[in-house]
This record gives C-alpha cells, structure tokens and sequence, in this order.
C-alpha cells in the first residue's frame, strides 16, 4: 500500500484550490534491491513557495494534536470569515481538512488493518480490483455558539471603537489561538465519526538538516546510530559487545568499591547514625552509554586527526540524513507486514552540499542504505516506504528525471496572489506524443543541463543561438523591473521552442519563446552559375533580401510551424501569445527612409539579420562587424563613394558570413557595450520583436505580487 495524495485545505499558506499533492508509489522502480523507493517523490520550487507546509501538514495530522492557533489557518481564508462576521453572518466558523488518498495493493494483507474502515462493503468484495482507501480528517470548533458568542462581542466592541480592519482581523486570530478544536476522522462519504488513530495508519519521518547541522557532536551521533543498528543486527555482535559491557561493569565495580566504597561509608558514618544509611557503588556502563557518549570520531588529514566539529557542514550534513534514514528504515523492516503507511520525508537536503554531491546523495543513497541494512529478499518485501524530499536545487531535481526518465508525479509548488499552490506534473500533458517511448525521447533529448532551473525562476526566455542568449542577458541587467526578478535566459540550440511549451503552460511560468522566422529560400536563388572557362562552370554565392512576404513565403522553423498550424508566413500574427506563453520572432519588416521617403525595407530571416538591419549605420556596431568578419567588411566598405546604406542591403550576407563566428560575435558586443560610452552612438538598438517581448514579460503580473 502506498500514499498517492494529499489534500490540504485552508492549512497555512495553502487555500482551498490547486491544492492537491501527488505521491509515487514505494519501490516502482526496477530496481529490485533497493531498500527504498526507487521512485522518490520530489516537491520543488523556489523559497518561500510552501514546501514546508506540504511535510508540516503530514506532522500535523500524524502527530494528532487538537490544539489549534490562529496562524494554522490560510490568512485569505480567514479574511473572507472576517468579512462575514463584519456583516453580521455567524454562520461559518473556521475549519482545517485533510483528505488523504492510500492505495490498497494487497487485499487480504491491507484489509485486516484499520483501512478497512474507510472502504465500503461492496468495494472491499472485489479482492482483484485495486481499492483505495479515502480518509477525510478535519478541525472544527467544538463549542460553535460560544465562538459565535465571543466574536460578535469581540467585532461589535471593535467597531464600536473606531477599530480598523486590521485590528478586528488580529482580534479573529487570536481567538482562534484561544478557541478549542476537536479532531474528526472520516472516510469521504461516511457519515458517521471513525474511531481512528492517524498513528495506526502511517509511519512518518521528517528530516531536516537545518534544525541541528550546528549540533559540534552531530557527526558522532549521526555515526554512532548506524553502528549501533549495524550491532543490534548481528545477534553474535551484539552478545559479545554485551559480554564485553558486563565483564567491564564487574571489574569497574570490583575497584570502585574496594578503593572507594567503604572510605565514603566511613565518612557519612560520623554523621548520620551507624545503619541508618546504607549504599553500594557499582559501575553502570550499558551498550546505549558506550555507543552515545563514548565513541568520538575524528577525520584524518594527512598525518593528523582533527576532530568533528571541523568537518565541513556539507558532509555532517549528508552523514546526518544518511544516519537518520537508516534509524527510521531499522523500525520498518522489523515489522512483521505492512499495516501502515510508510512515508520519509527529507526538508532540502542540498543544505550545504556542492552540485556534485547533490547529485550523488540522489543517485546513491539507495544503494549506501541497501549496504548497510543488508536486506534479504524477505525484508525487501515488507519495507516500502516512500521517500518524499522538498527541494530547491535543479540539480537534485535533473537527477532524479534523468535516472528515472519521467517528469511524473513532480510537485511543482508556486506562490499565487499570496496563496501556495501545487501542479502535479505529468509525462503526459508535456511531451509531444503519448507513447512511452516519446516520453523517454523528450526527457533524454530536452530536459538537462539547464532546463530544470525552469522550476525555480520568476520567469523564463528561451533563446535559440549564443548571440541571443548573451545580449539579452544583457538587455535584463539594464532592465530595472527584470533585473530584480529571477530570469532564467538559456539556448535550445535549434528552433526546439514548441517542445517546451507544453511545460512551460503547465508550470504557469511567464515566458517567452525568441525564435529565428528562418525563411525558406529555393536553392536556385542561393547561386548562380557562371562560366569560366569552356565547359566548365563555377556556383558563384548569392545573398538575396527577403522584402515581400506573400503566400508562397515559407518558414522551416518548426516551432512556428506547430504553433499556427501551417509553414505559411502571411498567416502569422505578429507574435503567437499562449496563456503565460509569448513566442516573439521577424515577422515585420525594418524600413529604411531618407528624408522622410521610404528606400526600402527588408525581413530578417534570424537575429543576426535583425541586429544588422536595426544598426548599420552605428558605429561602433560597424567596428564589431570589422573585428569579427574583416575581409567581408573591407570588401563592402572599401572604395569611393560607398553608400552609407550598404550594411542595409547585405543584411544576409553579412548574416551568413556570421554564422561561423556567432561565439566571437557575441563576445564582440558584450566587449564593446561594457567598455563603451553612454552617448547614444554607442548604444545598440535591440531588434522590435525582441523589445517588444521583453516588455512583455517586463510588465506581465508575476505569480508573486501581491495587489494591495
């Protein structure tokens, strides 16, 4: 059996919306040997997201407590009770839920244990249909007329006062510290009280490394529990560290009370009446003792041993969650079968770690804890506890995808309007296709590296080549609203957009999508032939500018392509906008004038093309096209009588000869807009589809702010 949701319901930062939290079932891996599941359940998301009150809501109905404050509750939800009980409505009095979710996958083992309560009869009759077991828990006010009572007099008084608003909303707050609650369990359409203990149903551990990573005797605590486990395992082990114990005890004893016990028994005689007290000494060493407080651990550095306390916080840490892990996994696999619910639950274990140590407490965890508990094939079947870890870090979050080839079951936790709110990713509504095979080609193909910092970003831009990815780097940093938020700007190498945006829409993320329009040229107008020489002819290269856009104009771009559902360029709008989801490309032409008369106007076929075209006569722009392609430039400049607008006319050819050099070229331009001067000749213009999407996303309502 196994946890497959959670819902929470007006519980601190959560609402009463998006507010379900999926679990992947225990051991749903391949692998067959490790101690835990294989499939760990991730909740990512930025700081401050409501990760903690995910694993505070499993403590909280666990540990069974009654005793309610009035920060418990959602503080939206409050104030809409406020604004009733200001109108004089009593009706409604505060209220937490839970509805729990758990799988029942084996019948006659689960059905024995208290689930059965929460199944109904003709359910639990179908033995070979997988069941689920429903369990509502909710807090309500035990006595609801003395709270209505106490709060009409509270508000009227306030108002009566002259009270604000936000008096009376600390008044209600307060009360509800004061208020008792009484704890009902339920299944969902059961009417009647169950007489349950969440205790009885799941087996929790939470670990979090920030509650005592300065603990200086962490380390030989966290060492000494998986020692002692690794004796009390061994039943020879532990008889002889037993022996070893008791015959110390008896000869400790033996010299205490030889040399001390009768000098002491003198002295208490000459005060107190002979007889009248009487003691022994006797060593009390014990096998808890001896593993607690005796063993200390030191590390070795070259030919010197330095003492815990300088071990670095990334390792106590690491050795902490290893330690505590093992401990909970120690009571699992003495039980004699599965009657609960077994969920671990790990707060942020990168705290402290360096990537590459995230990276491989994720991958190998599993196989340091199999080592240690050494399970045989009997113990693996009894031990399914699930591993939920909360977490910030791409790289933990990369990691698990890339080993288990799925996005499934990823809780992404984001914050809304004040409230949290969770999106259970699915392989599913993301990839292209809907066969196994296409999930697996899309993770593999598509989400790395970079891509998993998609989770933790205010916002996001997808940019196809270097050049873009550098400048609009820079562009944000001149941004003043952009600057303070958190953008993620990465290169897909490739117009590749149209994969991501599925993700991208169910990540509620703003983004925008910076694609090449990529116009489909004919081959015949690439070149033209000429001859030199009898029978012998040589492709001379042609660069033709694109200044009409007509039916027969195509793109071979296939992000554009998928977006509006044809390759047809005079049915594009000028840009494709998608919920939170803005693709930006060339689709208008830059004009040239002289005295107010339009000479000419040009499409860009890519960014390159569109930066040529929006600065050719800048220049510091004309010195980075020198420094990057020389010869091309001396050959269009040099002479007499150059026109001032031929940068204007040799947009693709410029373009093209820069598609070798795109590394030098953007690094041309970074180079010069740092070192240069703030007058406005110096100042590139950024190319309009690429401004106008930067406003966008400059001025879109992020998830968030808050309006006040």
């Amino acid at each position: 059996m196994y946890l497959k949701s959670i819902k929470i319901n007006n519980f601190r930062k959560f609402g009463s919306k998006d507010n379900l939290i999926g679990f992947v079932k225990a051991n749903s891996g391949d692998n067959n040997e490790a101690p835990v599941a294989s499939s760990t359940t991730l909740i990512v998301g930025k700081n401050n997201a409501g990760k903690t009150t995910i694993t505070k809501a499993l403590e909280f109905i666990v540990d069974e407590g009654d005793k309610l404050v009035g920060s418990y509750f959602n503080f939206d939800y409050l104030n809409g009770l406020l604004n009733k009980y200001i109108e004089g409505d009593y009706s409604e009095t505060p209220e937490l839920s839970f509805i729990l979710e758990v799988i029942l996958d084996n019948r006659d083992q689960d059905l024995a244990t208290n689930f059965g309560e929460f199944i109904t009869i003709s359910d639990s009759e179908d033995v070979k249909k997988t069941q689920s077991a429903i369990v509502k828990i909710f807090y309500e006010v035990k006595d609801k007329d003395l709270f209505e009572v106490d709060i009409k007099k509270g508000i009227d008084f306030l108002t009566l006062k002259k009270k604000d608003r936000v008096s009376k909303f600390k008044y209600l707050v307060d009360k509800i510290s004061e208020t008792q609650f009484r704890r009902v369990v339920k299944g969902l359409n059961g009417k009647g009280e169950k007489n349950i203990r969440l205790k009885d149903i799941i087996d929790l551990k939470v670990i979090s490394a920030s509650n005592n990573i300065h603990d200086k005797r962490l380390l030989a605590k966290s060492f000494n529990k998986i020692i002692r486990y690794m004796y009390e395992v061994n039943d020879r082990s532990l008889q002889s560290i037993n022996s070893l114990v008791e015959k110390n005890n008896s000869r400790l004893t033996g010299k205490i009370r030889r040399n001390h016990q009768k000098g002491i028994q003198s002295v208490l005689e000459k005060i107190v009446s002979e007889n009248a007290l009487a003691f022994s000494l006797r060593a009390d060493l014990t096998f808890d003792k001896l593993m607690t407080d005796l063993v200390t651990y030191e590390y070795i550095d070259g030919e010197h041993h330095v003492p815990e306390g300088q071990f670095g916080l990334g390792y106590t840490n690491l050795i902490n969650i290893l330690s505590e892990i093992i401990d909970f996994s120690y009571r699992c696999k003495y039980m004699k079968k599965q009657s609960k619910v077994q969920v671990l639950c790990i707060e942020e274990p990168e705290l402290f770690m360096h990537p590459q140590m995230q990276v491989n407490f994720i991958r190998h965890i599993e196989e340091a804890l199999f080592a240690i508990l050494k399970l045989s094939s009997r113990d693996f079947a009894n031990l399914k506890t699930q591993i939920v870890i909360t977490t910030h870090s791409s790289h933990i979050l990369n990691s698990v995808i890339q080993e288990s080839c799925s996005l499934d079951e990823v809780n992404y936790t984001y914050p809304e309007n004040g409230l949290s709110k969770n999106i259970i990713i699915k392989d599913s509504d993301i990839a292209m296709g809907k066969s196994e095979k296409d999930y697996f080609q899309f993770i593999k193909k598509h989400i790395k590296h970079q891509v998993p910092e998609l989770f933790f970003s205010d916002a996001i831009i997808l940019v196809e080549g270097i050049t873009e990815e550098r400048l609009v780097n820079f562009f944000i940093e001149k941004d003043v609203s952009l600057r303070r938020k958190k953008i993620s700007v990465f290169r897909i190498d490739g117009a590749h957009g149209s994969v991501y945006i599925k993700l991208l829409n169910a990540l509620r993320i703003p983004s925008l999508i910076i694609t090449d329009i990529d116009f489909q040229r004919e081959k015949e107008s690439l070149y033209k032939e000429v001859e030199v020489q009898e029978n012998k002819k040589i492709k001379i290269p042609l660069y033709p500018q694109l200044d009409k856009i007509d039916e027969t104009t195509l793109t071979t771009n296939k992000t554009l392509t998928f977006i509006h559902g044809s390759s047809k360029v005079n049915t594009f709008n000028e840009y494709f906008i998608k919920e939170n989801v803005r693709v930006s490309y060339q689709i208008e032409p830059v004009e040239l004038y002289a005295s107010g008369t339009l000479l000419s106007k040009c499409y860009a076929t890519s960014f390159e093309e569109a930066l040529i075209l929006e600065n050719y006569s800048n220049p510091l722009f004309k010195e980075i096209l020198k420094t990057v392609i020389p010869s091309v430039m001396d050959e269009l400049l040099g002479g007499d009588n150059v026109d001032e607008n031929v940068l204007f006319k040799n947009s693709y050819r410029l373009q093209k000869n820069l598609s070798e050099s795109k590394s030098k070229f953007s690094n041309s331009i970074i180079y010069s807009l740092v070192n240069s001067a703030e007058s406005s000749e110096h100042q590139l213009l950024i190319p309009k589809y690429i401004k106008e999407g930067i406003d966008w996303l400059s001025n879109y309502k992020f998830a968030d702010e808050v309006e006040l």
